[in-house]
């Protein structure tokens, strides 16, 4: 029997109107749906924070979703609200057994899965980074044996020949100068010598072929090469 709603008398099938004079089907009402590239979207961020959510407490998601199991399982009412039959693999229709399991896949398995797959990834990026760190440098002082400089043999004086004057008639003339005098020969039993032939006095210098070697000074003293502040020759 046709009712009336709005002012207007529609058929009992809801699928035609009157409009006065004949009857017209009913115009559905278009319903927009939202972009499929949105609800992609949407879909996705969601995950995305319900597995960063399982991540961090998906311990305390899967304690809770035991209770939630016992509860489907001992109780027929709560398996029967009609929620349930929107969720991929429940129904109210399902034996208690199973649908506990699946309730269980939901709300146990999964929580605690991710939690365990987040916890595992955690603690291999930290091993990698430990293992990646370089080994800690050790300050031991490195024994480095250097080679005992032999002395030279001291060098042998040679005598120089004195000019003897030889009368002339010619006209004086300038005499020569006389011959530059040689450097004074190094004292025996000094080594090692220096470049030019001289013995080491302490505090100077030493060559970077007698750092660590031993010797002795024009004085006879015993004297090391050593570093301080500048490798030197010191009183051994």
């Amino acid at each position: 029997m046709p009712r009336q709603v709005d002012g207007e008398w529609i058929s009992d099938d809801g699928r035609w109107r009157w409009n006065g004079h004949a009857w017209q089907p009913v115009q559905p009402v278009p319903v927009r749906k939202p972009n499929l590239w949105l609800r992609v979207g949407l879909v996705l961020v969601g995950a995305l924070v319900v597995i960063g959510v399982l991540g961090a407490i998906g311990w305390l998601v899967a304690i809770g979703g035991v209770a939630l199991v016992a509860g489907a399982y001992a109780r027929r009412g709560f398996r029967s609200w009609a929620g349930w039959n929107r969720v991929p693999g429940l129904s109210t229709s399902q034996p208690a057994a199973a649908f506990a399991v699946v309730l269980a896949l939901y709300t146990v398995v999964a929580p605690a899965g991710i939690w365990a797959i987040a916890r595992s990834g955690g603690g291999s990026n930290t091993a990698q980074v430990s293992s990646a760190a370089p080994p800690a440098s050790s300050d031991s002082p490195v024994d480095v044996s250097l080679p005992t400089a032999t002395p030279n043999p001291s060098p042998t004086p040679t005598a120089t020949p004195t000019p003897t004057a030889t009368p002339t008639q010619a006209p004086p003339t300038q005499a020569p100068a006389p011959p530059a005098a040689a450097a004074p020969p190094a004292p025996a039993g000094c080594y090692p010598l220096t470049n030019s032939g001289n013995c080491y006095r302490p505090g100077e210098y030493c060559r970077n072929s007698d750092h660590g070697a031993t010797g002795r000074a024009a004085n006879g003293e015993a004297i090391v090469c050593r570093n301080n502040n500048g490798w030197r020759w010191e009183p051994a």
